[in-house]
């Protein structure tokens, strides 16, 4: 992840003291892993790669109905902020509750975005947005929608620029257009590390900067997995 000061105090002087809800779900339940990070950065593939190894299901942070007939590009491209922000949020607050509720025992579920996407998406926006949307968060109790841990996949600009170019599909370069930029990618990466900041045992980073996807997930996921499924 680049370093860039400037853009460091710029935002992050607005989000000094701004917390999340502290998390706090006690029932047992199989851990949700979300895969998180700069578009570009490669979570399809290596979500492939853990679902492969592992023999699992690739899960959406949404519910597959809010994301077909256009309704993704819609919401990311045309809807208002606020509309957007609460849509997507609805979404997560449904996937994690369908996944608790699967009663067959597994070793961890495993969601490629997450309820941080659509924070990091709005804080990237617009600086101001996050505060605004962990306020929902808070009056509304819904941090129970987060995942159990998060892995972030970070890399530069350039790397992820080059992997965005490889994409076949119309709607994914479609949205991905709205932020290729560097001064979205650099407040994004604040952002993660102010998650890390407010989650320090439950997120992970991951530099994937010139490297293959193959080799993060034997070198780096694996052992984080690995360690995870030991604490159970």
């Amino acid at each position: 992840m680049r370093n860039n000061d400037s853009h460091e105090s710029l935002v992050g002087a607005l989000w000094e003291g701004l917390l999340l809800p502290t998390f706090h779900l006690s029932e047992i339940h199989t851990p949700v892993i979300a895969l998180e990070g700069h578009n570009g950065a490669g979570k399809s593939t290596i979500a492939t790669l853990i679902c492969d190894y592992f023999k699992k299901d690739i899960h959406l942070g949404v519910p597959d109905l809010f994301l077909v007939g256009g309704r993704k590009y819609r919401m990311v491209a045309e809807a208002n902020w606020q509309g957007s922000a609460l849509y997507f949020l609805s979404g997560v607050i449904d996937k994690i509750r369908e996944l608790r509720m699967i009663s067959q025992p597994e070793d961890f579920h495993l969601i490629e975005r997450s309820l941080w996407s659509t924070l990091s998406a709005h804080a990237s926006e617009d600086p101001e947005r996050l505060a605004k949307l962990v306020t929902v968060i808070h009056e509304m109790g819904i941090e129970y929608c987060e995942p159990d841990y998060t892995i972030v996949l970070t890399a530069t600009f350039e790397h992820c620029y080059q992997r965005i170019q490889l994409k076949k599909s119309v709607e994914e370069k479609a949205l991905d257009s709205l932020v290729t930029h560097e001064a979205y990618y650099l407040k994004e990466a604040v952002f993660y590390r102010w998650l890390m900041r407010q989650r320090p045992k439950r997120v992970f980073e991951i530099d994937v900067t010139g490297r293959e996807s193959v080799d993060v997930f034997h070198e780096d996921i694996l052992p984080i997995l690995s360690k995870l499924k030991g604490e159970k």
